[in-house]
C-alpha cells in the first residue's frame, strides 16, 4: 500500500486527487455485473474521486461509459458505486465516481484514509 503523488504531465498534475495503491497489501476487488457477471477484478488503486483496476479480459468498455460496479471489502460485503470510464489502457482502466458525495464514494475515501494510517502504524509480514 503506497500513497502516490499524482504524476505531472507537461508541468500540470494529471490527477485531481491523491491515490492509494492497494493491490500489494489488501485484496479489495471489483465486480461489474453488467459486463462480466460476478467475476472478481482486483483493484489497483483508489482515491476520493475514483478507482483503477487491471484486467487482461476484454470488458468491451468505452471512454465515457457509465458503469454500475461493486467494490468488495470482503467476499460478503460490498459498496455499490456508479462510475464513468475516464481512462482505457491496454490492461488498466480508470474510472471516476459519478457522484463523489455518494455514501459509497465517501466510504471509499475513508477507507483510503484507513489504508494510509495502517501503513504508518502496521507491519507487513513477508
Amino acid at each position: 500500500m503506497t500513497a502516490q503523488k499524482p504524476k505531472k504531465e507537461s508541468g500540470e498534475e494529471r490527477r485531481k486527487a491523491r491515490r492509494t495503491v492497494i493491490q500489494e497489501s489488501f485484496n479489495l476487488f471489483l465486480v461489474i455485473p453488467e459486463a462480466l457477471g460476478m467475476v472478481r477484478i482486483y483493484m489497483r488503486d483508489i482515491s476520493r474521486l475514483g478507482l483503477s483496476f487491471r484486467t487482461e479480459m476484454d470488458l468491451g468498455l468505452k471512454q465515457g461509459q457509465a458503469l454500475k460496479a461493486r467494490v468488495y471489502i470482503n467476499p460478503a460485503f460490498f459498496l455499490p458505486v456508479e462510475c464513468k470510464v475516464v481512462r482505457l489502457g491496454a490492461t488498466e482502466i480508470g474510472a471516476e465516481f459519478i457522484d463523489p458525495a455518494h455514501p459509497s464514494a465517501h466510504a471509499i475515501s475513508l477507507l483510503q484514509d484507513f489504508f494510509d494510517a495502517a501503513e504508518k502504524a502496521g507491519t507487513l509480514v513477508e
